[in-house]
């Protein structure tokens, strides 16, 4: 996913002095506008969860599930 539509959308935020200091901190360290900083972390954000959803696909001869194997002691 990237959002390279075209703008024209509105987002009016509220923020706190302090998210907005940190914020172009983290955007002049990067050479980013404001904007785009928060794009690039929404945007990171979003495929660090979908990484997390997709499904583990496991080897031939591998458990499905991680862990060790159960076994019975008689």
């Amino acid at each position: 996913m990237q959002f390279d539509d075209i703008k024209t959308e509105t987002l009016n935020l509220r923020v706190s002095p302090t998210f907005k200091a940190a914020l172009k901190a983290l955007a002049d360290a990067e050479h980013r506008s404001m904007v785009n900083m928060l794009e690039t972390l929404v945007l990171e954000r979003t495929k660090a969860v979908a990484s997390l959803k997709s499904p583990i696909k496991s080897q031939p001869g591998q458990a499905k599930r991680p862990g060790r194997a159960l076994s019975r002691v008689a």
